[in-house]
């Protein structure tokens, strides 16, 4: 801890990880593609260190942490045919290392600007090709109001990158921006339950895209368009 506003972080750590049941014997058939196990995956070790700054006052709550994380035995879909045929395998050493931040700001009473980005490379050292199955560059801006004393308003961009850091068996992405919208009301005491009603938009302008972690959708690449939501969350004490 620096002073009262500011923290420092740092960790260092050793990893073990055995690989599950289902990366070994895993068998996913969507007819065009699949997906298999593999019973010889050796356990993933590795050495993971991560560094961080926070700033915390009445108005404002500021994060950022790095990373970089050195593994060896990675688990990963390996292409063993072209675009039909994957099955688990390990990296010898692979390297991933990016950053992670976090911003809130009460701009007015209980009203707020939040933001979060995140960025991650991974690298298959012995090859010196990009890793499968990154997540691109990613950011979401967005705002908290209060619109009345017992419901708020969250408005929020999501915005992501083309991701073209891949390798040569892996299908480029484009980036892409969607808007969702949620109007929630705070807890309503109802004897000894609380109960909170949710209702939004999702992709509110029906933007075609592809979330380059989806692997499980066959032929059908695009995520899915506009979605219009109603939620209850009933707590009983």
């Amino acid at each position: 801890k620096i002073n009262s506003l500011l923290d420092f972080t740092f960790n260092a750590a050793y990893t073990f990880r055995s690989p599950s049941l289902e990366e070994r014997y895993q068998y996913i058939d969507l007819g065009e593609i699949k997906y298999f196990g593999n019973p010889n995956l050796e356990p993933e070790k590795g050495i993971s260190l991560d560094a961080g700054f926070r700033v915390w006052n009445k108005n404002m709550n500021f994060r950022i942490n790095t990373f970089l994380n050195t593994l060896s035995n990675l688990v990963i879909d390996k292409e063993i045919y072209p675009d039909s045929l994957y099955r688990k395998q390990n990296v010898g050493e692979a390297r991933l290392y990016g950053f992670d931040l976090s911003l809130e700001y009460n701009f007015y009473l209980n009203n707020s600007f939040y933001g979060t980005a995140s960025y991650i490379i991974g690298k298959d050292l012995n090859t010196d090709e990009y890793l499968p199955q990154i997540p691109p560059l990613n950011f979401i801006l967005g705002t908290e109001l209060n619109i009345i004393d017992e419901i708020n308003c969250d408005l929020s961009i999501n915005l992501f990158s083309d991701q073209d850091k891949i390798p040569d068996d892996e299908n480029r992405t484009g980036g892409y921006t969607t808007f969702d919208l949620a109007i929630n009301t705070k807890p309503i005491s109802l004897l000894k339950t609380y109960v909170k009603f949710s209702f939004g938009v999702e992709n509110i302008f029906d933007r075609a895209y592809r979330n380059h972690l989806s692997t499980l959708r066959g032929i059908n690449l695009l995520e899915p368009g506009r979605n219009i939501f109603t939620k209850i969350n009933i707590e009983i004490k």
